[in-house]
């Protein structure tokens, strides 16, 4: 796993406007319903998510690919922004930026560097 990451967005969002985000950051998408949510299956080069979209939570998971996954998490999290959607992180699970902080105490320049506002917790993250 590469990360998980639970979206909040500011309103209930159709499947097409996530799909056409996908779509345009080169990724091939395909779609499935299940239990009332949409089931998303997305794919670039050797980069492959999936998620779910139940109204307005997004949640994205995906299989480890390197360090580019946090990018794309970052041009996922932009896009949505720029559709007026106002995501807000409410969980994100990364061994990566756990190895971060572990090897440079870094974790909050890594968040700050991709523009997800952190605050510190108990000597832990949340954003």
């Amino acid at each position: 796993m590469c990360f998980i990451s639970v979206l909040l967005l500011r309103k209930m969002v159709d499947l097409d406007t996530i799909v056409g985000i996908l779509k345009s950051l080169s990724y091939t998408v395909e779609i499935r319903e299940s239990g009332g949510r949409s089931i998303i299956e997305a794919r670039r080069g050797r980069a492959r998510m999936w998620g779910t979209l139940d109204r307005d939570i997004l949640k994205i998971e995906t299989e480890d690919y390197g360090l580019d996954c946090l990018r794309d998490l970052d041009e996922i999290y932009r896009a949505l922004y720029e559709e007026d959607l106002k995501p807000e992180v409410v969980e994100v699970i990364s061994p990566y930026i756990y190895v971060y902080e572990k090897r440079r105490r870094g974790a909050k320049k890594l968040f700050e560097k991709v523009g997800i506002e952190v605050e510190e917790l108990y000597g832990g993250y949340c954003g």
